[in-house]
C-alpha cells in the first residue's frame, strides 16, 4: 500500500530524522510524539519534521504523514 501512496504524494528529499537530544536539555521535558497518532518515535519508526510547523505539531511519523496526505488529498501542510 505504501507504494500506491508514494506514487500519489511527493515526499520531500529533505524529510529529516528527528535530531538527537541536544546536550543540556532537561530530561523531564515531555516526550515528542507524532502529531497524527500521538505515539513517540523509535529506531524503527522515527519522528520526522518535514515542514516549518513547530511545537506539539512539529513531529510526525513518515507512514502517518503519507496516510494523512492520501486520505486528505492534500499536497502540502496546512
Amino acid at each position: 500500500m505504501a507504494s500506491m501512496v508514494e506514487e500519489r504524494v511527493s515526499v520531500p528529499e529533505s524529510f529529516r530524522d528527528l535530531k538527537e537530544e541536544e546536550e543540556g536539555e532537561e530530561e523531564d521535558e515531555e516526550e515528542d510524539v507524532c502529531r497524527i497518532c500521538r505515539n513517540p518515535g523509535d529506531a524503527d519508526n522515527p519522528l520526522r519534521y518535514p515542514c516549518a510547523c513547530s511545537g506539539s505539531i512539529k513531529y510526525v511519523h513518515q507512514e502517518c504523514l503519507l496516510q494523512w496526505l492520501n486520505h486528505s488529498n492534500a499536497r502540502q501542510c496546512e
